[in-house]
């Protein structure tokens, strides 16, 4: 069984992927060159046992939980199964998700904006009386 390694970003379609599956399951490109491996017409395959479409982040059937099976054999480029290779997509391609500080930072500036404005009307509207 695989394990869930660090998450990667499809660098052709920017979905979040395991980085140990040989192909993107969104796009059909492999994660580590860049090679068309799907073709439109293979997007979205279903399971062998239960007819249920593929997790396409990690690989795995949504129904009964059977693993993404590929039988083409690795890409040219030799991911997923050169260990260096998968390293270095891991490393170029990571995943890092967004701070919710930014967003926390802006709420707030946008807040003292507002009520800083909102206070500058009323003095406006004071002074004109």
């Amino acid at each position: 069984m695989r394990q869930l390694r660090q998450l990667i970003e499809c660098g052709c379609c920017q979905a979040v992927i395991d980085p140990s599956l040989p192909v993107c399951l969104a796009c059909g490109y492999c994660p580590g060159c860049g090679q068309r491996r799907l073709h439109d017409s293979e997007l979205a395959p279903l399971c062998s046992e239960c007819q249920a479409n593929f997790c396409i982040c990690c690989g795995k059937c949504r129904s009964c939980n059977q693993g993404f099976i590929w039988d083409r054999g690795p890409c040219s480029c030799g991911h997923p199964d050169d260990l260096s290779k998968l390293l270095e997509t891991e490393k170029a391609l990571r995943f890092l998700p967004r701070s919710n500080w930014i967003l926390w930072r802006r709420q707030i500036f946008l807040g003292v904006v507002c009520f800083v404005s909102g206070f500058l009307a009323k003095l406006v509207v004071e002074w004109f009386r």
